[in-house]
């Protein structure tokens, strides 16, 4: 979380006024504003989160939750090979996958810097340029894309993918029929999420 140490979270939260909650929260506990308890507040809430599209109303079986034009980009999406990669709940998120496998990824995307991905932090060269496979869920309103950021638009995306993971582009009606797909798995922000606050001195 950009902190220097896992223990280095603790006299920030003491110093935001984090205290009382965490002795609310964690009563047994002599320590309860700690790193470990930090953690599980996170994932607590983290996981309120969620956010059901279309899609998932499809997969329950609703079959009219998806449009004509949104299935046939389903499945494009499977038969062109995106599944491989995004798939599971979230469409991606878990595995690490080379980014550019049939060709140079910044030559597509027009990045300004080439980043070796893994290769960074494990100087294995089999690293070199491998990401985490990103998650595609409400991909339709998180944009700019890539780990860089390089590409606005979400159709000229779709093409990249396909340029430099399987060597050719997508006829455009193909890319927006799976744009088109993609934005079934656009789902309602929950109520109670709140846009962090600019909190001064904190980064």
């Amino acid at each position: 979380m950009g902190f220097e140490s896992p223990a280095a979270v603790v006299p920030l939260l003491k110093r935001l006024g984090y205290e009382s909650d965490f002795k609310g929260a964690f009563p047994q506990e002599a320590e309860p504003v700690s790193p470990g308890n930090y953690g599980k507040a996170l994932q607590a809430y983290e996981e309120t989160l969620i956010t059901p599209a279309p899609f998932d109303r499809y997969l329950a079986g609703e079959e009219d939750a998806l449009s004509l034009e949104q299935k046939e980009g389903l499945k494009l999406f499977s038969q062109v090979g995106c599944a491989e990669c995004h798939r599971g709940p979230l469409l991606g998120g878990r595995g690490l996958r080379k980014f550019g496998v049939e060709k140079e990824y910044w030559t597509a995307t027009r990045s300004e810097r080439k980043d070796p991905g893994l290769f960074e932090s494990t100087q294995v060269e089999s690293d070199r340029y491998r990401f985490r496979v990103s998650m595609l869920r409400n991909i339709a309103r998180t944009g700019p894309y890539f780990h860089d950021g390089s590409v606005s638009d979400l159709e000229e995306a779709v093409q990249v993918m396909a340029d430099v993971q399987l060597g050719d582009r997508l006829p455009g009606p193909q890319a927006r029929a799976i744009v088109v797909f993609l934005e079934s798995l656009t789902g309602e922000v929950p109520r109670h999420y709140r846009k962090p606050a600019t909190v001064p001195g904190v980064h």
